[in-house]
């Protein structure tokens, strides 16, 4: 798929991820719908691109917020070529002591968001034969301890990327499942979190399994352009994990888990 002149509707755009894929989109000449709740945000990165870029204020996590940002979007371009789903939230914590609550919002933005998003654009993607494109991350291939709510809610969204291929198949849609790595983003900071949770202190560790927003944007994009199913960023994940499991849990342990050890011993 050429990018260019295609109508694109982008959630989480205000930062990170989003906003790299929205620079280097407009750069191909694609036609941009930004959603966030950040409209400043929001306000200027289109600024930065151009006027032709729409701004769209919305929740994904909310199903009459997701049918106007799609319905906004069509009014104003006309039509819909490509769906991304980049909105997400993380929540970092153990599965003992795991806030409800947060866990709740969490899922509203990270699963409900996605089928929010996709159940409303399906009937103007298949007039374009268009793509659904749903981040993911390799949290869900294999679930990260501290991080297991999150790594749950995307191996929901690896699933609803499969069967939603599958489903849409007759009618010329595709669909790509973008799994990457964490992202050198404000993202891990502005996630809920147990209390006395402190996960930037294994950054170092995680260091080395980090990229770059802009990196990942381009990743996206040529996925896009191919046309790809999935692509999983850190592609040592699945097969280590189907060979020796049983050494990632030492690792995890040994790197997160160990200097919680007093807090979880009892």
């Amino acid at each position: 798929m050429d990018v260019k002149d295609k109508v694109i509707l982008l959630t989480g755009a205000a930062g990170g991820i989003g906003s790299a894929l929205a620079r280097l989109l407009a750069g191909k000449g694609a036609r941009l719908a930004l959603m966030s709740r950040n409209v400043q945000n929001l306000n200027r990165l289109r600024a930065e691109l151009d006027d032709s870029a729409l701004v769209v204020a919305g929740d994904v996590g909310d199903e009459k917020s997701a049918e106007k940002a799609v319905k906004d979007t069509v009014s104003h371009f006309k039509r819909l070529d490509v769906l991304i789903n980049n909105a997400g939230s993380a929540y970092h914590g153990s599965i003992e002591h795991m806030d409800m609550k947060a866990f709740d919002a969490m899922m509203k933005t990270n699963v409900y968001g996605v089928i929010n998003m996709i159940q409303h654009a399906l009937p103007y993607l298949k007039k374009t034969k268009g793509m659904v494109v749903n981040i993911s991350s390799v949290a869900g291939k294999r679930a990260i301890p501290m991080l297991g709510a999150y790594s749950g809610s995307k191996s929901m969204v690896d699933a609803i990327s499969d069967a939603l291929r599958v489903e849409a198949m007759g009618y010329g849609i595709k669909v790509l499942n973008f799994c990457p790595p964490e992202v050198d983003t404000d993202f891990a900071k502005n996630a809920a979190r147990e209390r006395g949770i402190d996960f930037e202190a294994q950054k170092k560790f995680r260091r080395a399994m980090t990229l770059k927003p802009e990196k990942v944007a381009r990743m996206i994009t040529a996925g896009i352009e191919k046309e790809k199913r999935e692509i999983v960023a850190m592609k040592s994940i699945r097969p280590l994990n189907y060979m020796v499991p049983g050494i990632l849990d030492k690792l995890f342990y040994r790197f997160i888990m160990k200097p919680y050890k007093d807090r979880y011993s009892s």
